[in-house]
Formats: structure tokens, C-alpha cells, sequence
């Protein structure tokens, strides 16, 4: 009987030969064993010698920028919102109804308000991964009951040392997991906003093979931004847990 660990092991390999096959077979017009992978291979050299890094960088960027924009207005605003819940009650409902709203949709109208610029960009990003930071950062508050609150308030905590040490974790906490969904929704909207109306990227790449029919180079642009992805939440969950260690938790709970 093997034990739990070489299991583990042995699925992880069936699993990543699995991917490796689909990959192969999705990228594969010759019918060849082997032949995608190989293309693939071939794209990705081409593309490192004319704009790979570029078009990376670009991405990235206009990500990052979208994320944190959103995770800040997402963590304060939750924090707000969840706290004072009678008082900004009508706030929450006007956010729940824009949360409703697609942001593919409002991808031409961010092109039209905003032009073909690097802020229509960065904005429809951070449109999208602003509303799981704020959901999740309101939540955590609202949970928090009054016998909690009452007993923080009776240990005399000033209300700098209560926000500090009461309201700021719990919002943290809840806004850990939204932050990291935000991640893969900020991935979604800048391949939607490159496809619209830009000269580099990643998504510009895919759009660009997608026209043409290079199955070999749409599967290398889809591939590379799904590993942007991971990398950027690994990079993200780590960064996080050095910083508030009590998402160590939050991270082992869903075991990573």
C-alpha cells in the first residue's frame, strides 16, 4: 500500500502528463505525437526574439496597477460599509447593483470614455477586481457580532488600538480571499482590454493569433497567461502572509 505522500506524487505526475497531452493535442494540426509542444516551443522562441518581454511587461503592468487600485478602494470601503452597515446601507446596495454589471460589457464603454489609452486599461482592470476585495472585506466586518465588539470595546481599548487590533485584522482577513479571485479576474479583463484597442501584450498576442489562425501561437499566449496568473498569486499569497501573518491561517485553511 503507498503511503499518502508518494500518492500524492504519483498523481501530480499523471495529472501534469495529462495537461502535457491536451496541450499537445490541442496545438497539434499534423496529428503527430509531439508536434504541438513542439510548435508551442518554436512560437515561443520567435516570439522571445521580436516582443515576448515587452508584451509581458505591459501586461503585468497594467495588471498591477488595476489590482492594487482596486484592493485599496476594495479594503477601505469594505471596511467602511461593513463597519456603519445602517448608515451606508444605501451605499451597499448601489455597489451590489454595479457588482451585478459585467465588466466585459463595459469594456467598449471604458474605450469610448477613456479612449485607447493605457487608463481605459488599468481602470476596467480595476473595475473588476475592486468588487470581490469589497464583498469579502464587508462581509468579515458585518460577521463580527456585537458580543465581540462589546467585549473588545470593555478590554479599553482606545479607537486607534481598536482598529488596529479589532476591525483592521478581521478586514484584512476577509479581503485576503477576495484579493486573490481579483487576481484571476484582473487576468480575464486586460486580455479584454488588449483585444479592444492596444500595440502590446500578452492578450493583444492571443487576439492577434486568434485572427490569423495560428493555433500554435494562440496556445502559447493562452498558456502564458495562465502561468502570469499562478505566478502572480504564489507571489501574491507569500507577499501577504509576510506582511499580515495572520493570513497564514487564511492560507492554510485552503491549503494554498
Amino acid at each position: 500500500m503507498l503511503n499518502y505522500k508518494t500518492q500524492k506524487k504519483l498523481l501530480s505526475i499523471v495529472f501534469f502528463v495529462t495537461f502535457l497531452l491536451a496541450i499537445d493535442t490541442l496545438a497539434n494540426q499534423s496529428q503527430s505525437f509531439g508536434n504541438g509542444l513542439i510548435s508551442i516551443a518554436d512560437s515561443y522562441k520567435s516570439w522571445f526574439d521580436t516582443s515576448l518581454i515587452r508584451d509581458i511587461v505591459f501586461t503585468v503592468t497594467r495588471v498591477f496597477i488595476g489590482f492594487v487600485i482596486a484592493s485599496i478602494l476594495g479594503i477601505l470601503i469594505g471596511l467602511f460599509t461593513g463597519r456603519y452597515v445602517p448608515l451606508l446601507d444605501g451605499l451597499v446596495h448601489i455597489l451590489n447593483y454595479l457588482r451585478a454589471i459585467t465588466p466585459v460589457a463595459l469594456a467598449p464603454f471604458f474605450l469610448v470614455m477613456f479612449g485607447i489609452s493605457e487608463l481605459s486599461k488599468v481602470l476596467l482592470v480595476a473595475w473588476g477586481a475592486f468588487f470581490p476585495v469589497w464583498i469579502n472585506a464587508h462581509l468579515a466586518n458585518t460577521a463580527l457580532s456585537e458580543e465581540m465588539r462589546a467585549s473588545a470595546k470593555l478590554q479599553g481599548l482606545s479607537k486607534t488600538r481598536l482598529f488596529r487590533h479589532f476591525y483592521l485584522p478581521a478586514t484584512l482577513g476577509g479581503a485576503y480571499p477576495g484579493a486573490r479571485i481579483a487576481i484571476g479576474i484582473s487576468f480575464i479583463l486586460v486580455y479584454i482590454s488588449e483585444t479592444l484597442g492596444a500595440d502590446y501584450g500578452v492578450g493583444y498576442r492571443l487576439k492577434v493569433a486568434y485572427d490569423t489562425l495560428q493555433l500554435d501561437m494562440m496556445t502559447a499566449s493562452l498558456l502564458l497567461l495562465g502561468a502570469l496568473g499562478l505566478l502572480s498569486d504564489r507571489l501574491f499569497v507569500y507577499l501577504a502572509t509576510q506582511m499580515a501573518p495572520w493570513l497564514k491561517y487564511e492560507k492554510n485553511a485552503d491549503n494554498r
